[in-house]
């Protein structure tokens, strides 16, 4: 099964360069990599669908910009994520590398189960970092 990878950039270009690099190593590996970006991209939307056709396939959803305590900048809430993100039936690994990014984990706690999701997020709920994960990758 390949890997489905959807990678969204914030608004800043500093963050695109980082995505671009590992949306390249990520293709080198074999994976389906799709890139969107905030405020350009109907990403709420189109992580919806992507989702909706993905099936048991390893999903990848990685995010690296702007975000507060509710979610990623341009109103995009992690409510409405982690719904979405419930419908995965395979494995899913999320990098929220944002403010706040561990903010995510409490609402995928009780829509997913531990055995088969993971979450990386560099910064905690209340905002300090741990350094960088895509950047790094």
């Amino acid at each position: 099964m390949t890997p489905i990878c959807v990678l969204v950039v914030g608004t800043e270009k500093r963050f695109g360069n980082d995505i671009q690099e590992f949306k390249n190593y990520l293709s080198s590996i074999g994976c389906d990599v799709t890139v969107l970006t905030i405020g350009k991209d109907r990403v709420t939307r189109s992580v919806r669908h992507i989702v909706s056709a993905t099936g048991a396939q390893p999903f990848l959803l990685a995010y690296k910009g702007h975000g507060s305590p509710l979610g990623w900048e341009g109103g995009h809430l992690y409510l409405s994520l982690a719904f979405t993100l419930r419908k995965i039936q395979g494995d899913l690994v999320v990098i929220n590398e944002t403010c706040y990014g561990h903010s995510l984990i409490k609402y995928l706690r009780f829509l997913r189960s531990a055995c088969n999701t993971c979450v990386i997020a560099p910064f905690d709920s209340k905002d300090k970092s741990y350094g960088g994960s895509i950047r790094d990758a």
